[in-house]
């Protein structure tokens, strides 16, 4: 019974949690295995059969998934003239065997082939999606997470035949949409009638569409779904409706794909660190432009994600610099616009040479202390000294242990130092005992801090906001030890070590 009320519990916490939480993502369109296996509901959306679907001489089809499992062979969305034995005109795409799994009638059927098992990530997590076709060209293309994937030449290269059937996602778009049925969590649905190049595909992956690019067929984000209705975001208005959605098993969940708000759209050079990114670096967030990030981020945390992107220059400017800056301060032309979900944090690193693009360059080898990091939640506004410089080699610098923020960040250095906004000196100011624990801890002067306690590994044991200069934190429940305790203000982290008895 202990158990079972515990676990309901967790399960009230958790949606509780969801319901609060926040992402640049937004919504998607989520299916619980479990649950839809009760039922096995016929779960599908029809977008109508307007000709516009009929994309003729070239085509992308384009999307952010999170497969049960990338194993199976699942048919996520298309367009085809069959009754489900009998194949002509049109076009599905899916996966299969860790491949993406795309096929073409013009009108006569081509696949493309693939041998054993591909490249998506085994486990759970969001990836991108991508295949085009040119009629012009003559091959078909499938794209993982913005690399090309696997190829094929389409002999005779034909358009793609028209027919008079739905477009539809969720399921095989044949016979009556109840076939190779998806679960799991899927987003940013686009249809083009372009094939988009590898170089299109990677800088719009990690942002939100405006809805009239060119060649936008149609545009499904989830975001304003509500009830059976999801709104095509595109200037066309081909909003679908969900079909046998009576059934518990889905919801419009908050997404945890690595696309950025609106604020990135006109921002150039994207990228992210998520887990789905790939096997080992899926952490990293690496650029030529001057600033790259090593997350926090842990392998199967699919819930967490970083993305950023540039707001170009060269040089240096006094534009937007904190009001009570040294008279010599200045800072880089160069801003970098980021989101992130799930609470990120990591080290960051400024290549001053790259970051200087040709301009000015900020010194390079002075103290750190005088090399600031700055933030400011919207372009307009004035930046604010958050944290100096941990590390400085000749023109490198790293900050580390940050808790990332959605906004702007940029660098600032001057002659002599900028106070922060935040200092390292309030941490100091905390009184954590006693040490060693037992029952209990109690901290004092840390009010508005976030206190989590992680053991030898990282493993998170206890998380907690202090909402008084004195609270106690019981330790009733942990087991004797060596842990780690964390104490987070905004972009600052302090990390101690205690022992409990």
């Amino acid at each position: 019974m202990k158990k079972k009320t515990l676990l309901i519990g967790l399960i009230i916490l958790l949606n509780i949690s969801n319901v609060m939480s926040q992402t640049s993502a937004g919504k998607c369109w989520n299916i619980d295995y479990q649950l839809w296996n009760i039922n096995t509901p016929a779960l599908h959306v029809l977008c109508g059969n307007d000709d516009a679907f009929n994309v003729g001489n070239e085509l992308t089809l384009e999307m952010w998934i999170r497969a049960y499992t990338f194993g199976e062979n699942r048919k996520i969305m298309g367009k085809i003239d069959s009754d489900g034995s009998v194949f002509n005109n049109g076009y599905v795409m899916g996966f299969q065997n860790l491949n993406v799994y795309t096929e073409v009638w013009n009108p006569s059927l081509q696949q493309i082939s693939y041998p054993g098992a591909g490249p998506i990530p085994l486990d759970s997590a969001f990836v991108h999606l991508v295949s085009t076709y040119s009629s012009t060209t003559g091959l078909l293309s499938d794209y993982i997470n913005g690399e090309l994937a696997g190829q094929i030449q389409v002999f005779p290269a034909n358009p793609l035949a028209s027919n008079n059937a739905p477009f539809i996602f969720g399921a095989a778009p044949w016979g009556d949409y109840s076939s190779f049925q998806f679960y799991g969590a899927i987003d940013e649905i686009r249809v083009w009638n372009v094939a988009r190049t590898q170089e299109e595909i990677k800088s719009y992956m990690f942002k939100e569409l405006a809805g009239n690019e060119q060649g936008l067929v149609a545009y499904y984000n989830f975001n304003t779904a509500h009830d059976f209705v999801v709104p095509d975001m595109s200037i066309h208005g081909f909003d679908g409706a969900l079909q046998n959605g009576n059934d518990p098993c889905w919801s419009w969940a908050d997404s945890y794909v690595p696309v950025g708000n609106a604020e990135m759209y006109n921002l150039i050079e994207p990228v992210a660190a998520w887990c789905g990114k790939s096997p080992v670096d899926f952490n990293y967030a690496l650029t030529e432009n001057g600033l790259s990030v090593i997350t926090d981020i842990q392998e199967k945390e699919f819930n967490k994600y970083l993305v950023f992107a540039l707001k170009n220059g060269a040089g240096t400017t006094i534009d937007n610099i904190p009001a009570n800056a040294p008279a010599d301060f200045k800072r880089l032309s160069r801003e970098w616009y980021l989101n992130q979900g799930g609470n990120v944090g990591g080290d960051l690193f400024i290549d001053l040479v790259q970051a200087a693009n040709g301009g000015e360059q900020i010194p390079g080898s002075a103290e750190a202390n005088l090399y600031v990091l700055m933030h400011k939640t919207s372009l307009d506004a004035d930046y604010t000294p958050i944290a100096y410089a941990s590390t400085v080699f000749n023109n490198n610098l790293i900050f580390n242990d940050l808790v990332f923020q959605d906004g702007y960040y940029c660098l600032g250095y001057s002659t002599t130092v900028l106070p922060l906004s935040i200092n390292e000196v309030m941490f100091n100011n905390v009184l954590v005992s006693p040490n060693p624990a037992s029952n209990f801890l109690s901290v004092k002067g840390g009010k508005g801090m976030t206190v989590t306690l992680l053991d030898l590994t990282g493993r998170l044991m206890l998380k907690q906001l202090l909402v008084s200069d004195n609270q106690k934190i019981d330790l009733s429940d942990m087991a004797s030890g060596t842990y780690f305790i964390r104490m987070q203000m905004e972009h600052l982290i302090s990390t101690r070590k205690i022992i409990i008895q």
